[in-house]
């Protein structure tokens, strides 16, 4: 079995999730602050593709889009559904 290192070595440069931990930093930045701070676009640009940082921007702005969409059209929330938890 790989230790997770191993598997970094293996699949791609970045063992462990740095990247993820970036993503996970923006996405939070950006759902408070509509933007992210400098030493964070650095960390970013650092280690994503101009491509792929737009795709996690498109990504964040989606989490935003689909609520305001169904709120506009009135969409009825299912029964069956629990409330999101308190923010």
């Amino acid at each position: 079995m790989l230790s997770c290192p191993d598997f970094g070595v293996v699949t791609y440069p970045d063992p462990c999730g740095s990247r993820d931990r970036v993503v996970s930093e923006v996405a939070d930045e950006v759902h408070r602050q509509s933007t992210i701070s400098d030493r964070l676009w650095e960390s970013f640009s650092d280690r994503f593709s101009t491509d792929e940082m737009v795709e996690v921007f498109m990504l964040v702005g989606q989490h935003h889009l689909v609520p305001y969409v169904l709120n506009g059209f009135c969409v009825e929330v299912d029964d069956r559904l629990e409330p999101p938890p308190p923010t």
